[in-house]
């Protein structure tokens, strides 16, 4: 679902681009309704964040609205000026793959818990089975210091350590939890699994805005000791 909405939004922009000098092209793309958009969208994700809301119809056309705004802001500099504004396309390039990739990665998010006893195998989402579970705990007080699980995932052997999760097959699994109440000789282990296939055009957006703040940084250093 996330891939067709993305391909939406991209068709939507490369039709408005063929409309550069159009009053729906300059006005997305005007610094009024880009700020608006991105105060509105922040303020959502805020109020989301705090309350747990879910995701409405409204949320959704704030999140168009910016995309159109950003998109057509880059489109409009890149004709414009070429790549010569190299600063200015990272932030805000960088800016719209951070919210595109958040904002139908949400589509295609997917988490599941799921408790496993030892020497069971699970076949969802890939074959899996818990080995053994592993406890080490501080002498004086009892607490955990280490605990993870090794396990054969597809016939290979791993280990899945809090903090260290095993990815796989576009996967990430965590240890999430055991039985407390047996401590280290716990039968079972409860895994985390997460599956978020758009992340790593979030990460390639906040690259890219690394990368204007570099630029940016540099261009003003070089324009004070001129």
């Amino acid at each position: 679902m996330g891939g067709i909405i993305g391909a939406i939004v991209l068709l939507v922009l490369a039709g408005l681009s063929l409309y550069r000098e159009g009053r729906v092209f300059r006005f997305l793309g005007s610094l009024p309704f880009g700020l608006s958009a991105l105060g509105m969208f922040g303020v959502l994700c805020v109020v989301r964040g705090l309350y747990g809301f879910p995701l409405t119809p409204f949320f959704a056309v704030v999140w168009l609205a910016l995309m159109l705004s950003l998109g057509c802001v880059v489109v409009r500099v890149v004709c414009a000026s070429g790549l010569r504004r190299w600063g200015f396309l990272a932030n805000h390039l960088g800016l719209w793959l951070v919210f595109f990739g958040a904002g139908v990665g949400t589509l295609d998010y997917v988490e599941l818990n799921i408790r496993v006893q030892e020497g069971e195998t699970i076949g969802m989402p890939f074959s899996m089975r818990l080995d053994d579970f592993r406890m080490e705990v501080y002498p004086d007080t009892g607490m955990p210091s280490y605990f993870g699980s090794a396990v054969t995932v597809d016939g290979r052997p791993f280990v899945v350590e809090v903090n260290r999760p095993l990815r796989h097959r576009g996967w990430a699994v965590y240890q999430a939890g055991y039985d407390r109440a047996a401590g280290p000789e716990s039968g079972y282990s409860v895994f985390q699994m997460v599956r978020d296939p758009w992340l790593p055009v979030v990460y390639a957006g906040i690259f890219l805005l690394a990368v204007g703040a570099v630029i940016g940084v540099t261009g003003s250093g070089r324009r004070q000791r001129g």
